[in-house]
């Protein structure tokens, strides 16, 4: 499926996106996870209620269900084998058809009077809860620099020698950090703010001291980057709706008030061979959400999705309420008004989808090409008949999940796409085989007849083995739903994989099927692009949600959670015969998990008094030497300021993202940060003060000892005005020396004394 092409890419926006932190604004009360939890969901539960109850709890949407199944085409599960399209109107086809599904039973189910099924929309808040597992694991390799010649530490990765985009990144001489940046201008129609960030390249001449050498402008929200030798990639997040009229991308993306997509990815490529004065090669704007990226031995493959709207959808059926709701209309009456609105909404919308082209359905991409902006549609312009699109034999996804494949090692710039219709996308990658999860049919698909739906996953596998190149291999099924990358694992050609089963995400139904957690080992079947389940265990934790997993060679451990946390053993030795080796009940949950040598694991998570969670910092050392039973050596709780201060409570995150834990030769470095603020009687005025810092743990084979605390806590207390981000974030230890990275501010201190060695400040104002 793979084609090689100069400027050829795939991409594209989706409206679900990934759940993310964001640090809360101030309350003005002190602020407390769990009642912003408490908060959110009862926002989103009263949201749901008013949006999808019936008016009358006696009145009968049955009609509605039975009238839509009717205009929905029959779906059944096939193979989730990924096949091609002989021709691009094949893929027009396939794709306007999974479109008008989606579509008809969005508007049926989704608006339009007292007939809403209770179910729609729940089912993408449940499928969020996933996202405490994104986070929970890595592994950190030595690496050395080549003027200093000395070990340091790199990205807290999942996998050895997979490295992954982050934003900051060092090689040894140098430490590169990306901001994030409000940049006020002047135009014609007055003061406006453009999204930028800076790339700061910072010089370690030596380690222990740090040295500002450049400072570039990125456009958009700079995500992430990859570095191989003297080349760079940044991806950034581009925000039509807020792009500047003159932007040589607004005509492109705007037309009579609507937006071809509302966000995009912008990949800079940048020649740093000469540090004090970068260069950029290469500017590729992709329509669409940028979800992760991966570099090995110089080659660069980022992963996208994209999902376009189509202008001119009605996503309601358009009806006179107080018709519908007069008391002199029968429900007789009300069926029949519904049918014709809701028959009348969906042959517009027919109508209108119709009439798109498929270039408005295909996400474009543009790049520069001697200083001219260039579009390049990927169902025609690539010349190649739509060969490049693939779907799974049953699927019914409507978005594209992109693998586009960069060879930085390379002067000429080109790169390979690979494009699959899916729904959203789980991505993980070895040195040698990126697996890239989906569920096997969006919510939309089972909600005229959720009762008859089982919950599944598809599993595509590529091989990344060769240089800038992408090839794919099979794809699997498995049951139930994996939750992150983390649950993804590779291991001599074997694809393992943890699922679980009811995932909480029908709580609604009157007799839901209850939680259980599933290892299975996926393998190529010879000579054919199917993978088989040739080894399961399943029935672990009935009945508890999955927190966190983690693959170490012959082994799975796994944390899952209701009123106290099981840490689960699980042996993999016999891939054919997975079998649940040992189990741990310890209060609290982890929701990351660091394979230290020894048969030991350090995790971080939330502590808890054995009947719920306390939500405090805790770090756990845990003895796996004899699997049949593992011990917990000795935990921890980590607070970044007295609480009984008047403090709010701390947070940390690498309690959520697993690159800002960072563990080096038996020290630990974890961020934590609270604040606190007083406001004067009229409440106009008020005052803020920060704890923000890296705290440092000695960690030896059965105990953690606080070692030392780096405070950046003064940097943003100096006028106690409002920051929107005063994290420390990330940590690099470089021989004998820690350097914690806030967003203002470099620090560097000794780790045998914790005395500040050098610093450097970020020239970052905006708050």
């Amino acid at each position: 499926m793979s084609k090689r092409n100069d400027f050829v890419g795939f991409v594209g926006y989706r409206k679900q996106r990934e759940p993310s932190f964001v640090q809360p604004a101030p309350f003005t009360s002190s602020w407390n996870p769990l009642f912003s939890v408490l908060i959110v969901f009862c926002v989103i539960f009263s949201g749901a209620a008013m949006l999808f109850s019936p008016f009358d709890d006696d009145m009968d949407n049955t009609y509605q269900v039975e009238f839509l199944k009717t205009m929905v085409s029959e779906k059944s599960r096939d193979s989730p084998a990924l096949i091609g399209y002989e021709s691009c109107i094949d893929l027009e086809d396939r794709l306007k058809t999974n479109v008008k599904d989606e579509m008809v039973t969005t508007v049926g189910l989704g608006y339009g009077g007292y007939g809403i099924s209770p179910e729609f929309g729940m089912v993408d808040v449940a499928m969020d809860d996933g996202a405490a597992l994104e986070s929970a694991d890595s592994s950190n390799s030595a690496s050395t620099g080549s003027s200093s010649n000395q070990e340091f530490s790199g990205t807290n990765n999942q996998e050895q020698g997979v490295d992954e985009g982050d934003f900051v990144k060092t090689d040894g001489d140098f430490i590169y950090v990306l901001n994030d940046w409000d940049y006020q201008v002047y135009k014609n129609w007055g003061w406006s703010y453009e999204s930028k960030s800076i790339l700061h390249i910072l010089a370690v001449p030596e380690f222990g001291q740090i040295e500002n050498t450049s400072s570039t402008v990125i456009e958009g929200n700079a995500r992430e980057m990859l570095l191989a030798g003297d080349r760079m990639i940044v991806y950034s997040d581009i925000y039509t709706w807020d792009m500047q009229e003159d932007h040589m991308l607004s005509d492109y993306v705007r037309s009579d008030g609507n937006y071809r997509v509302y966000e995009m990815t912008k990949m800079t490529i940048l020649d740093i061979s000469n540090r004090s004065s970068p260069q950029v090669d290469q500017e590729v704007y992709i329509e669409g959400n940028y979800q992760t990226a991966r570099e090995v031995d110089g080659t660069v493959r980022m992963v996208s999705y994209a999902y376009l709207d189509i202008p001119d959808v009605l996503n309601y059926i358009n009806y006179d309420y107080e018709v519908f709701w007069a008391d002199t209309m029968t429900d007789s009456a009300r069926e029949d008004m519904w049918r014709d609105a809701a028959t009348s909404t969906i042959e517009h919308n027919n109508d209108v989808i119709d009439e798109t082209s498929l270039s408005d359905l295909v996400p474009a991409i543009y790049f520069m090409n001697e200083g001219n902006l260039e579009e390049f549609n990927f169902a025609t312009d690539g010349g190649s008949g739509c060969d490049n699109f693939v779907i799974s034999s049953d699927g019914t996804g409507d978005g594209f999940t992109s693998i586009l494949t960069i060879d930085l090692t390379k002067d000429n710039f080109s790169f390979e796409a690979d494009h699959m219709m899916t729904n959203y996308p789980t991505i993980y990658s070895s040195s040698d085989t990126m697996v890239i999860s989906e569920n096997t049919n969006d919510w939309w698909w089972y909600m005229l007849d959720e009762t008859d739906y089982t919950e599944a996953t598809n599993i595509h596998t590529f091989d990344v083995s060769e240089m800038g190149d992408t090839k794919y291999i099979a794809s699997g099924r498995v049951d139930g739903t994996v939750s992150g990358q983390f649950s993804l694992s590779e291991y001599n050609d074997d694809i393992r994989v943890v699922s679980t089963i009811g995932e909480w995400n029908r709580w609604w139904l009157d007799n839901p099927e209850e939680s259980e957690t599933i290892v299975c080992v996926l393998r190529q079947v010879e000579g054919s692009h199917d993978l088989s389940e040739v080894g399961r265990v399943d029935g672990i934790a009935l009945g508890e949600r999955l927190w966190s997993a983690r693959f170490v060679e012959e082994k799975a451990y796994l944390v899952t959670f209701r009123n106290i946390d099981p840490l689960w053993v699980i042996d993999l030795s016999n891939p054919t015969m997975p079998t649940i080796e040992g189990e741990l009940e310890v209060p609290g949950v982890s929701t990351y998990i660091h394979p230290l040598d020894g048969d030991r694991l350090l995790t971080i998570g939330y502590g808890g008094d054995g009947e719920g969670l306390d939500w405090s910092t805790q770090i756990s050392l845990f003895d796996v030497s004899d699997p049949n039973n593992p011990t917990l050596s000795t935990s921890l709780s980590l607070m970044p300021a007295d609480e009984n201060g008047g403090w709010s409570w701390g947070w940390s995150e690498a309690n959520y993202e697993h690159k800002a834990f960072q563990y080096w030769n038996g020290t630990l470095a974890i961020p934590m940060s609270t604040y606190k603020y007083d406001c004067d009687e009229d409440g106009w005025r008020c005052t803020y003060e920060y704890v923000t810092k890296l705290v440092l743990i000695d960690v030896t084979d059965y105990n953690l000892e606080l070692d030392g605390e780096i405070h950046h806590s003064d940097f943003y207390n100096e006028d106690n005005t409002y920051w929107n981000n005063i994290d420390v974030r990330r940590s690099i230890f470089m021989g004998d020396f820690v350097y914690s990275i806030s967003k203002g501010v470099v620090l560097v201190h000794d780790l045998l004394d914790f005395e500040m060695k050098d610093s450097v400040n970020l020239g970052i104002t905006s708050k």
